[in-house]
């Protein structure tokens, strides 16, 4: 007897309980028609790579006796340092590719100041360039590379996303 109800329920539950209408996005996509992005609670940049800055600092070079020592530092607009690379990289030319390694998270929705400082040993170091970016894009499809540039700056960040 139960057999027989088993088998009178489970095609009843099987035409019942599943929609074919229904649909699975892939993660970060959400609607009918699984296009409209959803916002992620964190973006987690796993390095900077800074490709392109002012050789020049107003006609003249940035170290005197060298190319510029370079490394980035990531703050929010009212200058709480979020990132500040542990790292230099020495005697650098633009344009090249010259990474520093993070991790660290941003809100996807703050606006940060980017800037790329030339270390100098025993003063202040000056800046090279600086903008200020929201990372996140609620069109672009979520890539794993973020390219961000202002003012003779080029910044690539690779970055991941999480819900």
């Amino acid at each position: 007897m139960k057999f027989k109800a088993l088998l009178i329920a489970l095609p009843l539950f099987l035409i019942l309980g599943c929609n074919e209408d229904e649909k699975t996005c892939d993660t970060g996509y959400r609607d009918d028609d699984c296009e409209v992005q959803i916002i992620p609670s964190n973006i987690r940049v796993s390095s900077i790579v800074v490709t392109e800055f002012p050789n020049l600092n107003n006609g003249s070079f940035w170290d005197t006796d060298s190319f510029p020592d370079i490394y980035p530092v990531v703050s929010l607009i009212g200058n709480t340092v979020i990132y500040n690379a542990n790292t230099v990289d020495s005697n650098v030319v633009s344009p090249g590719r010259y990474g520093f390694d993070g991790p660290f998270d941003l809100n996807p929705l703050t606006a940060y100041k980017f800037t790329l400082r030339d270390f100098d040993a025993g003063s202040t170091d000056p800046i090279m360039g600086t903008f200020d970016a929201v990372v996140y894009n609620s069109t672009n499809g979520f890539p794993a590379i973020v390219n961000l540039e202002d003012k003779g700056l080029k910044l690539q960040l690779n970055v991941s996303y999480e819900f």
